[in-house]
């Protein structure tokens, strides 16, 4: 996109992700609980009422919904977007 040394300032952290997550869960690591099903999406004031200010920083409660209901919107296809949103509390 143009910003060169701003794309290089990141592959070192990009990589170690990479690597990590390519290993999988370890036995030693933090178990984290899967999110409970709800039927509030990102794109719902409920939603974001229920967080409270813990998601006022801007970061991955932000860019996550945004390139979700991105894709969803490329994808162009009601039955794929129904079945996604049905799974969505996975991640939000």
């Amino acid at each position: 996109m143009g910003d060169v040394e701003w794309a290089e300032s990141c592959r070192t952290a990009f990589r170690k992700y990479v690597t990590v997550t390519r290993r999988g869960p370890q036995a030693e690591d933090r178990k984290i609980a899967d999110h409970k099903q709800s039927s509030l999406c990102p794109k719902d004031y409920e939603y974001w009422q229920r967080r409270d200010d813990r998601s006022l920083g801007i970061g991955h409660v932000f860019k996550y919904p945004y390139a979700y209901y991105d894709l969803l919107r490329r994808a162009q296809d009601p039955e794929l977007a129904e079945k996604w949103d049905a799974k969505a509390y996975y991640l939000f």
